[in-house]
């Protein structure tokens, strides 16, 4: 089974939805900013209503620019108090030299490498008065040449080790008001680099470790499509679930649809397995050392599945209990349901199988009986 078809297995459980946002620009220059000087920039006059992180492409800018300035002469992109609920994707299309971004008074609750891979010259990035929560190892990669960090008045409470492992420039970093940390440091970077090494301490929590480490470990790959592993996976599902109990997760909106996702994949891939099981036994022959093997493979394969039909029922007794996962669960495990009916149907056209092998021996053994007797 390729990688692209298990894609487009989840793809048929997930409901992607993508939108095309149009920016509304006032066009200005702004000496605000200590390391870039005078810079001519985009304030958006709408709201962003970037509402979803999936496939985001900010279409175009409007706006009348001043005498010779086009989209190619924008530095900056400014948006203050319009409603943000994710990073806006795509500004690098509208505006190809952006180096400077700052977002004030969103919604916004985490910011992904992916959100930033594509601006490598961004020098000044802040976001100031929002909802992030936390900040992951990678994030900055792709941005070497970043030197200011404002994240003032947000809610983080965690920071991967290394977030910082790449911003050899960095000299003004921002965290006051924040959960772990109440605190900036502008225009030393001894001092900024001491900063770093305090928030790798304060900011760092074991608890929400483990639980993106957890999630990191059940990633579900082909060559894992073994039976005895959707036990395993279950379980180490059941002891993640206790983390959603914990405002602090069930708000992040990443691991909360990666979670979703990964329990579909459970039954679709067993479902899928099963299916490439019982085209193998189409193609088996009727040699007797064959058909044994195939018999004691089928007597493993029911108890596998037995205490496997056990644990998806404490899984689902234990889905049916949490308050803090969205109603759309109780469709999902309708869909469930379904499938394991699917699995009936697949066993039972499994075990004919094997009554028509076992009847077909049973004549090869008449006939040489006869012969014998002749």
């Amino acid at each position: 089974m390729s990688k692209s078809f298990l894609l487009i297995l989840n793809s048929i459980f997930l409901l992607n939805s993508s939108s095309s946002i149009v920016l509304d620009c006032s066009f200005n220059s702004n000496t605000a900013y200590a390391v870039l000087g005078k810079v001519y920039q985009c304030n958006v006059q709408n709201s962003l209503s970037v509402n979803s992180r999936d496939d985001l492409v900010i279409e175009s800018g409007n706006g009348a620019h001043a005498s010779l300035k086009t989209n190619d002469d924008v530095i900056s992109f400014q948006a203050y108090n319009k409603g943000a609920q994710f990073f806006p994707r795509g500004l690098d299309k509208v505006f190809k030299n952006l180096r400077s971004i700052y977002i004030y008074l969103s919604k916004i609750q985490e910011v992904k490498q992916i959100d930033l891979k594509s601006l490598p010259n961004l020098i000044y990035f802040d976001i100031r008065e929002s909802e992030i929560r936390y900040f992951e190892d990678g994030i900055f990669d792709f941005n070497p040449n970043l030197e200011v960090i404002w994240l003032t008045g947000n809610k983080i409470f965690h920071f991967d080790t290394n977030v910082f492992k790449n911003l050899n420039k960095i000299s003004y970093l921002g965290l006051t008001s924040n959960v772990c940390m109440n605190t900036e440091v502008g225009g030393n970077l001894v001092e900024v680099k001491a900063l770093i090494d305090s928030i790798k301490v304060k900011c760092f929590d074991s608890e929400f470790f483990e639980f993106k480490e957890g999630l990191k470990n059940l990633e579900i790959e082909e060559e894992n499509l073994k039976l005895d592993n959707f036990k395993n996976w279950s379980e180490k599902l059941q002891n993640l679930e206790k983390y959603f109990k914990n405002s602090r997760f069930s708000n992040l909106n990443n691991f909360n649809s990666k979670f979703e996702d990964l329990k579909q994949k459970l039954p679709i891939l067993l479902i899928t397995f099963l299916s490439q099981h019982n085209s193998q036994i189409n193609t088996c022959s009727t040699d007797d050392g064959k058909l044994s093997n195939l018999t004691q493979n089928f007597d493993n394969l029911d108890k596998n599945i037995t205490k496997l039909s056990e644990s998806f029922d404490n899984f689902k007794d234990q889905i049916e209990e949490l308050k803090t996962i969205p109603t759309t669960v109780t469709k999902r495990l309708h869909k469930f349901e379904i499938m394991q009916q699917e699995f009936k149907v697949k066993m039972q056209s499994i075990e004919r199988k094997m009554e028509e092998e076992f009847a077909k021996l049973d004549e090869k053994i008449t006939k040489v009986i006869e012969a014998l007797n002749k």
